[in-house]
């Protein structure tokens, strides 16, 4: 699983950490939580993204694996709270 260094620390389970593990997203969270960029149009026909905050965070909750959220010698998914 591939390890993200954060800019700033996060609590998780009362512990403070610098960097999360991430496990792969699959397709039925992709078809539950949604597409986490939303693609806007100008009036000139051109476009851009603009990132779903509530999404991102729908995905987070689910894909970040903490070693204080295992259970029966798994680990889980677990909620974070920025410092």
């Amino acid at each position: 699983m591939p390890s993200v260094t954060l800019s700033k620390p996060v609590t998780i389970f009362g512990k403070t950490v610098g960097s999360v593990e991430l496990k792969e997203p699959n397709g039925g969270q992709f078809v539950r939580l949604g597409e986490p960029r939303v693609l806007v149009f100008t009036q000139s026909g051109s476009g851009y993204f603009i990132e779903n905050v509530e999404v991102i965070r729908a995905y987070l909750d689910a894909l970040i694996l903490h070693e204080a959220g295992a259970r029966r010698g798994k680990q889980s998914h677990c909620r974070i709270r920025a410092l």
